[in-house]
């Protein structure tokens, strides 16, 4: 079987920070036996076509090197916001990319293509399509459809395309399905976590006693505001108690304001982005991982939770609110506790329930860790994905 991936970025040498979970979902993939997979992705300030990890990664060229800076770094649409010069890039990708997917399909023969973020990539094989045997697989990530409802809702008839002309669509989460089939029609479904996959991890270390970890960007739809007020509800009760805010983002000031306000500097300390060794520290040493998310001002909000996720890979018990992708992961009092969404007062409960209760507090965790292992592993999610590429090409004459 081959299979081409086609994405908007991808690692560009070992160990790159661009999708981690991507680069290592395609290399496991490549080294299973009977499966070749290649990817086709953009070019980053001239970097030609290369190998990675044994994978064959295709790169297209768009622009003059200095100014091929659309993909890579920071999300297209993030770039699109603070650079008008980057909208004069978008029919330039287009058409070069296009043109390289055209060139590939031409000269060897896939049996599968998968896109990752459809639009605009399921535009570079619209046309070989109807001249080639090969299978559609494509994955929609996050907050898509709920963006294109809002913003551009005159490109909804695209996206309904992409559906109907899809022989697979993946999501993250039962409910970026259900956004996805509301919005834009129903198509053949199969729901596989993409970046959310876990290891086992060593859970032998010591415990912080009543120390909270919020992880995340800090942006409105994280709620982080509403575990601040929680905390100022339980410091009279629990004077030691210890929250850690890790992440960066326009919210930062506004929430260190609150801070000041409630007069919480030696309740709540805000660390900023973190390296990776760092996070894993406060993940192992945390007593309570919270993640009290909203449903923002126009519909968007936690698409699965992979926060959740990692805290629960260290037996962690966690709070989370009943939004979004979140009760996929969260199942109420079995793994976690779920709460009303711009509630502290529920969130203080919550907290105080789990600091007083540690025995309950450790089943949660325990309970959350085995399920995440059963259905957020490597192990499975590949196998998902190798099972749903053959279910596509079993009844095909010539494979």
């Amino acid at each position: 079987m081959k299979v081409l991936y086609i994405t908007t970025a991808f690692a560009r040498y070992d160990n790159d920070s661009v999708t981690p979970w991507l680069t290592k979902t395609v290399s496991l993939l490549n080294n299973k036996k009977d499966i070749e997979v290649e990817v086709l992705t953009s070019s980053y300030k001239g970097l030609k076509s290369h190998t990675i990890n044994g994978l064959k990664v295709h790169r297209f060229r768009y622009f003059f090197k200095s100014l091929e800076v659309l993909s890579h770094e920071k999300c297209v649409p993030e770039k699109l916001k603070e650079n008008r010069f980057m909208w004069f890039l978008i029919p330039l990708y287009m058409f070069f990319g296009a043109l390289a997917t055209i060139r590939l399909l031409l000269k060897n023969k896939y049996d599968i293509v998968h896109i990752h973020w459809p639009f605009p990539h399921f535009f570079f094989i619209i046309i070989p399509r109807i001249f080639m045997n090969f299978k559609i697989v494509s994955t929609f990530h996050g907050t898509g459809p709920i963006w294109v409802n809002y913003y551009v809702p005159f490109l909804k008839p695209l996206f309904k395309l992409i559906i109907k002309f899809s022989d697979i669509i993946t999501v993250n989460s039962s409910f970026t399905k259900e956004e996805i089939v509301g919005k834009l029609g129903k198509g053949n479904f199969k729901i596989i976590p993409f970046g959310a996959s876990i290891e086992e991890k060593d859970v032998n270390y010591k415990v912080e006693q009543q120390k909270l970890l919020f992880a995340g960007r800090l942006v409105k739809r994280k709620g982080a505001r509403y575990l601040i007020e929680a905390v100022n509800i339980l410091k009279d009760e629990f004077p030691n108690i210890r929250l850690y805010i890790i992440g960066g983002g326009p919210e930062r000031n506004a929430l260190e304001s609150m801070i000041k306000s409630f007069k919480l500097e030696d309740n709540i300390i805000m660390l900023g982005i973190l390296s990776p060794e760092d996070l894993v520290y406060h993940y192992k040493t945390c007593t309570i991982f919270i993640l009290p998310s909203i449903i923002n001002e126009i519909g968007n909000t936690e698409t699965l939770g992979v926060v959740l996720i990692e805290a629960l890979s260290y037996k962690k018990p966690v709070i989370a609110s009943r939004v979004g992708g979140i009760i996929d992961i969260v199942k109420d009092n079995k793994t976690g506790i779920l709460v009303k969404q711009k509630n502290p007062q529920q969130l203080a409960k919550s907290i105080k329930k789990l600091l007083l209760k540690p025995e309950y507090a450790k089943k949660l965790g325990e309970n959350g860790y085995r399920y995440v292992i059963e259905n957020f592993s490597w192990e499975k999610i590949i196998n998902d994905i190798i099972v749903s590429y053959y279910n596509l090409l079993i009844n095909r004459k010539d494979f």
